[in-house]
């Protein structure tokens, strides 16, 4: 079992015990709406802007890349503030994913505040409005990051949906993560501001 595998299974089983827990503790509120999303990613951009010394010559530059598309499973906890508007929690967990042509798996794990308004136009489908904002764990295998220090900064998401029957949730985000990698190693002293910008299209259960 290589690294980047172990790796990967010590952060879903985190997750899952994140999920449990949760779960239990507020799964008898019946003031509290709990969602489980299964997000697929798509249209994936990774972006650096880079400044520094890399040996001995300064350089600034930007690029992008795409990225492969990929999953994200999430777990979102909201209470109605009013009869169409719901806010709450959420955390998100990216299977790691890679660009395209570049080696090493990078993913984000952001955690964030959201705010939801509901149209009642039917009780069988009610189409919303969801904003996400919140921050960001930034996670890169060797292959990525090398020696380099990794570190999350923010995240926001926008989207828009149709709950079914009060249980069952479609709907579209535009979401970006940000992060930052930094490299101080002999005679390198780079700075990249990253940001991954995505279209995801989900699926969720609500209790």
């Amino acid at each position: 079992m290589n690294k980047l595998t172990k790796f990967f299974i010590k952060q879903i089983i985190v997750f899952l015990l994140f999920f449990c827990f949760s779960y239990t503790v507020y799964s008898s509120d019946p003031n509290i709406n709990i969602e489980i999303c299964a997000e697929y990613d798509i249209d994936g951009r990774h972006k650096a802007d880079v400044e520094g010394t890399l040996l001995g010559d300064y350089i600034s530059s930007s690029g992008e890349e795409e990225v492969e598309n990929s999953l994200s499973p999430s777990l979102q906890f909201g209470a109605a503030v009013t009869k169409n508007v719901e806010i709450g929690v959420g955390a998100k967990y990216q299977f790691p994913r890679k660009q395209k042509d570049f080696e090493g798996y990078f993913h984000f794990i952001p955690v964030y505040f959201f705010i939801r308004a509901t149209a009642t136009s039917s009780e069988y489908a009610k189409p919303y409005v969801i904003e996400q904002l919140g921050y960001n764990h930034f996670i890169g295998d060797d292959d990525y990051k090398g020696v380099a220090v990794l570190s999350g900064k923010h995240y926001y998401g926008l989207g828009l949906g149709l709950i079914f029957l009060d249980r069952i949730n479609l709907g579209a985000l535009y979401s970006v993560n940000s992060g930052t990698y930094n490299l101080d190693y002999l005679n390198n002293n780079l700075k990249a501001d990253i940001q991954y910008s995505k279209i995801s299209f989900l699926l969720g259960f609500r209790n």
